[in-house]
């Protein structure tokens, strides 16, 4: 007969340290827009689609948190980019403050 404090053990210890994380990046910004690397697929998000970002330094479109699968926040411009959708490679975006 098998010890049941030592099988619970055994099952803690086995489990994943810390949390699962969501990677974003901003990998590029130009003149025509910026690049996100979204779990290791690439964005483009043009400034005449997403005119917020044009104007914003670059500190606050640096500042991208993940808050879902398909939901990206800029606290920095209070915008919400939801519908990430990477196999099409687009994007939506729902803005809460004001667009330049």
């Amino acid at each position: 007969m098998r010890n049941e404090r030592y099988e619970n053990q055994q099952r803690m210890k086995s489990g994943l340290l810390g949390r699962a994380t969501l990677e974003v990046e901003v990998t590029d910004i130009s003149r025509h827009g910026l690049r996100l690397l979204v779990d290791e697929e690439e964005l483009f998000l043009p400034f005449d689609e997403f005119p917020w970002f044009k104007e914003a330094s670059v500190s606050a479109v640096l500042n991208v948190e993940r808050q879902g699968k398909e939901h990206l926040y800029r606290p920095d411009l209070d915008v919400d980019l939801l519908g990430v959708d990477q196999a099409s490679g687009t994007i939506s975006a729902r803005l809460r403050g004001k667009c330049p």
